[in-house]
């Protein structure tokens, strides 16, 4: 009985081995008809890498950065900018009362420092153009105002009308006037 039971399970065993063959085989070949269809078929490392950057991309454009933070940074800059100007002003004014003291002296400037100054004219000009065109398209503040002051002065006639007429005046009581008046009682 060891030995039929022994038989058996070898026979169950390489019926297992046969089947498997016969399944590899069917899967190479289902493999290699994908393969024909699609050679770009196992690059998974590929495709991982598209999707992952597609979502960081997306990620990017969905994350929000301070409302107002470069307006604030050029509003920084900007002040930088107007406090070395009014610095540069008050070195030249200290330079020609020094001239008028002591004449002419020789004056040593740095090229950072030269470079630095024609930098601050360079943005003195750009802010005149930029301030220019504010007040031609009323972007700024003082646009704003100016609007409504012009509607203001529009509807002003009327209210300058009601400021001209004399209040009316009320008749005073005949009776005395430290007396209240009667009521009809």
């Amino acid at each position: 009985e060891e030995t039929a039971e022994a038989a058996e399970v070898d026979h169950r065993t390489l019926n297992v081995l046969a089947m498997q063959r016969k399944q590899s085989k069917l899967d190479r070949e289902k493999l290699n008809e994908a393969l024909e269809e699609d050679p770009t078929i196992n690059a998974y490392d590929d495709v991982f890498d598209r999707m992952k950057s597609n979502t960081e991309t997306k990620k990017q454009v969905d994350s929000k950065d301070a409302k107002y933070f470069h307006a604030i940074v050029a509003r920084t800059t900007k002040r930088k900018l107007e406090q070395e100007r009014i610095e540069a002003r008050m070195k030249r004014k200290e330079i020609e009362a020094e001239k008028e003291l002591y004449g002419e002296t020789e004056e040593f400037v740095t090229p950072g420092y030269q470079k630095r100054l024609d930098e601050i004219e360079e943005w003195e000009r750009n802010q005149k153009v930029i301030d220019a065109q504010d007040r031609q398209t009323g972007q700024n503040a003082l646009g704003f105002r100016r609007m409504l002051l012009d509607r203001m002065s529009t509807s002003a006639p009327a209210v300058e009308e009601e400021a001209t007429k004399p209040p009316p005046v009320r008749p005073e009581s005949q009776e005395g006037k430290g007396e209240e008046p009667s009521r009809g009682s």
